[in-house]
């Protein structure tokens, strides 16, 4: 029936993402890569055209080329997570704006929504494995609410951190540092 096929997917995705926290916060070796950032961005908010559709949602890219250092699936899975919040916990006819830039030292990735934003006593909460700002959506909205610890875990084990507050004009705001490609 429905109600088990949904319970399945949501148990396995759940088990996926376990595995993936587990294997990131233990010292397995990592395999870096050197990744061209706007490309694997750009194909990853390409992936989420369908939700978009649905929710009218417009995904705007600012992106530059910028080279980073990381294991790929760790990259393509922490894009994915952010682009997909933006996308879940938006308003209808609303945007999603992801933007690459960078220093000499850092690149920064930045992913704002237009969406009905964290109160603020829950914003430092939210990269807590199962934690949600508003449990009475939670089963409507989906995912396994591992998503943001994911990307901290990600984003820690490749010597990077990342914030999240009020985005300037309304919803929420998160913003990684990760190093640049180092040049051999």
């Amino acid at each position: 029936t429905n109600d088990a096929l949904t319970s399945a997917k949501t148990l396995n995705g759940m088990l996926k993402d376990m595995l993936s926290l587990a294997k990131m916060e233990s010292n397995v070796p990592l395999n870096r890569e050197k990744i061209d950032l706007a490309e694997m961005t750009s194909v990853v908010c390409n992936s989420f055209k369908e939700q978009c559709l649905v929710k009218k949602i417009n995904i705007i890219k600012d992106l530059q080329t910028l080279y980073v250092e990381m294991e790929r699936r760790d990259c393509e899975r922490l894009l994915a997570n952010l682009i997909e919040n933006g996308i879940k916990y938006n308003v209808d006819d609303g945007w999603v704006r992801v933007s690459l830039d960078a220093d000499h030292k850092y690149f920064y990735i930045t992913v704002a929504d237009s969406g009905m934003g964290i109160p603020e006593d829950s914003i430092e909460r939210i990269f807590e494995r199962f934690y949600r700002v508003d449990k009475s959506h939670s089963k409507e909205i989906g995912g396994t609410g591992l998503g943001l610890a994911i990307v901290e875990a990600a984003i820690q084990q490749h010597r990077g951190w990342v914030k999240a507050d009020d985005s300037p004009l309304g919803g929420l705001r998160l913003t990684i540092w990760l190093p640049l490609y180092k040049r051999t």
